[in-house]
């Protein structure tokens, strides 16, 4: 990972992160200054049948605290050859967390 510098995310400032893997293309990530979250990924795609690369853009917003662990409740994913939104509702989070693998997630990172 490089940090290439800060950009602004709509009215957030943001570190960009770029991970550069060893095959495939890079990505940026768009991290809050503040809160540490990811508010943006970006990354160019193969797609032949469209002719190369697309350029798809991912925005997490909405952050909520799901027992200790902060997850987006709303993804929108763009490029030029689609568009999409995701919203997570309150009782799926909730149902997901029961089987306790959003702590053990979480317990995983910080070790």
């Amino acid at each position: 990972m490089t940090l290439a510098g800060r950009e602004k995310v709509g009215d957030r400032d943001a570190h960009v992160l770029i991970y550069e893997p060893t095959s495939g293309s890079p990505t940026r990530f768009f991290i809050d200054a503040e809160t540490h979250a990811v508010l943006k990924v970006v990354v160019k795609l193969d797609v032949p049948q469209f002719g190369g690369e697309v350029e798809q853009t991912t925005t997490l917003a909405d952050y909520r605290d799901v027992d200790g662990v902060k997850l987006p409740f709303r993804l929108q994913t763009t490029s030029s050859v689609q568009k999409f939104h995701d919203h997570v509702h309150e009782r799926g989070a909730q149902r997901a967390d029961r089987s306790g693998a959003l702590r053990e997630a979480a317990s995983q990172v910080t070790q």
